[in-house]
């Protein structure tokens, strides 16, 4: 099956298939951030499969954006306006989709993004989420790589970690070293600018 994804993958890339589903995503994300009740303008995302009508690649956003979503939530931390509509087209120009969207984006990727969008970070390690400010962390879930990854948005308030779309439809505690040994990828993204 992977091996059918990648192929499609190189050969879409080749025929410009690639261009064709980023205009569309994005015409269509940027719809659903006009709808009252859907938007996600400036609103934490904490329940990934409501946005099931966003699309990120060949899937829908319930599927593979959590990377997208973290960045969005961690734009909202820093005290920026987002919308996961915006924060899509720029995953998008950035070329951080995976196999289509397939596999969702790359942790390593995410750092292109950022940059893309004029955020600064550093790549921290997971022991080193000890200053306040926002994270994202990716990290394995249960055995790698067959469960998948899920990247999170990290509040540490001072002693105290908030995750944002953790498994939750609020935000919920974060313990750094409960992930110590299936962790990915840790940007730091410094100070928070609200909650």
């Amino acid at each position: 099956m992977t091996f059918i994804i990648i192929i499609a993958a190189v050969i879409g890339a080749l025929c410009g298939i690639y261009p064709l589903i980023k205009r569309s995503n994005n015409k269509r994300n940027a719809a659903l951030d006009c709808v009252p009740g859907v938007s996600t303008l400036d609103r934490f995302i904490n329940n990934q499969p409501a946005i099931h009508n966003f699309r990120y690649g060949l899937y829908p956003c319930a599927h593979n954006a959590c990377e997208c979503i973290a960045v969005h939530n961690a734009l909202l931390l820093k005290g920026a306006s987002s919308s996961l509509s915006q924060t899509i087209r720029d995953f998008h120009a950035s070329n951080a989709m995976f196999g289509y969207g397939f596999f969702g984006t790359r942790p390593s990727a995410v750092g292109r993004v950022l940059k893309h969008i004029g955020t600064d970070f550093t790549e921290v390690s997971i022991s080193d989420m000890e200053d306040r400010g926002v994270y994202i962390v990716s990290y394995w879930n249960g055995k790698k790589p067959f469960h998948g990854l899920h990247t999170v948005a990290v509040l540490q308030k001072g002693g105290a970690c908030v995750a944002f779309n953790n498994a939750c439809d609020r935000p919920s505690l974060f313990t750094p070293s409960a992930y110590r040994d299936c962790v990915i990828k840790v940007y730091y993204l410094g100070e928070a600018k609200c909650p």
